[in-house]
């Protein structure tokens, strides 16, 4: 048998570890799923009735010269509208996405940030034969979004986890938070261009938890009863229009 200097010893045992990391690589750069592994073809063609489009049509960050309203009636800046989109806006901070391949909701910086569109259901996001949209106070309401994740690439519905985070659903994972939104000042606002205070909360969480907060890290996170965020929903063009 031929003597195998410890040179060639490890050049194979290099080489064995190349080709078994490049038969088991984790395909994800960060933590894996909770529902565990998922390729491509594992998502449905069509998860949901509304596709994602290309780019989004958006403004530059808010200015008072800024058309965010993209329609001129009166209550088209004060008020939360069915069917309508907006980008959302917590202390000066946008609410976009971490790189997660669930895309976990966070606050930062707005070429980050996500468009959503206010639904009264799942199945339609306005109301039905009038012309009346309004969201009232205390009204009840879903967020789409456009551009799901890696589990729903044609768009979904905002859903949170066991764990307390939010981002858009994908798989099995589909506890869809449905809001409540308590204006805070919608009356007072005078400007055309100004957007009111509203407080979000939850409805109807199976672990009764339907508090909201942004925590230290700017995740936008579930939490105990008596918790609410408080943002403002900057209108812009929806991606479809």
């Amino acid at each position: 048998m031929p003597f195998l200097s410890p040179r060639h010893i490890l050049k194979v045992s290099l080489a064995t570890l190349t080709v078994v990391q490049c038969g088991y690589a984790n395909p994800y750069p960060g933590v894996l799923p909770e529902d565990g592994v998922a390729v491509v073809e594992d998502i449905p063609e069509n998860q949901a009735s509304i596709p994602y489009m290309g780019e989004e049509q958006v403004l530059s960050p808010y200015d008072p010269s800024d058309d965010l309203a993209l329609d001129t009636s009166a209550d088209s800046n004060h008020t939360l509208q069915y069917g309508e989109c907006y980008k959302v806006q917590a202390d000066g901070n946008w609410l976009g996405s971490d790189s997660n391949p669930w895309n976990y909701y966070l606050f930062g910086g707005y070429s980050n940030s996500r468009t959503f569109q206010v639904c009264r259901l799942m199945s339609s996001c306005q109301r039905q034969n009038t012309q009346d949209q309004e969201v009232r106070h205390r009204g009840h309401l879903y967020l789409w979004d456009f551009r799901g994740n890696h589990y729903s690439r044609n768009g979904e519905f905002v859903a949170n986890n066991n764990r307390g985070y939010f981002y858009p659903a994908g798989l099995s994972a589909r506890n869809y938070a449905y809001f409540e939104a308590h204006m805070e000042d919608c009356d007072d606002i005078t400007h055309s261009k100004d957007t009111c205070y509203i407080n979000l909360v939850l409805v109807g969480q199976a672990s009764n938890n339907n508090g909201i907060e942004i925590r230290s890290n700017n995740y936008l996170a579930n939490a105990y009863n008596g918790k609410s965020v408080t943002v403002q929903f900057r209108r812009v063009k929806c991606p479809l229009d």
